[in-house]
């Protein structure tokens, strides 16, 4: 894995710890209209720079894999209501059956 994959990494690692545990650890409390920004939005934005960063970083080795992977996770994202697990699973399964089994 080279620097920047890495350092990428540690970022949202970093944010998603900022964004989940510290709250748990230390209490404060926040205005409502700021509580449910936070609660809502500020997860929601680390997991789509998550993904656009994977799919950036994917699309540059295989454009037509990460496409139609994406496509595939966005279209179950929109119709079901399944978690972050199973979409990710989902995203995985696609987008390595599409490298390795598929001839482009």
């Amino acid at each position: 894995m080279n620097n920047a994959a890495t350092l990428a990494i540690l970022a949202l690692f970093a944010t998603s710890l900022i964004v989940r545990v510290l709250p748990v650890l230390l209490r404060f409390e926040l205005a409502p209209s700021w509580k449910v920004y936070v609660e809502q939005a500020v997860p929601s934005a680390v997991f789509i720079n998550f993904v656009v960063y994977i799919f950036y970083s994917e699309l540059a080795q295989e454009p037509l894999a990460a496409t139609i992977s994406l496509a595939i996770v966005a279209t179950v994202a929109l119709l079901t209501s399944m978690g972050l697990l199973i979409s990710a699973l989902i995203a995985a399964v696609s987008y390595y059956s599409l490298v390795y089994f598929m001839p482009f």
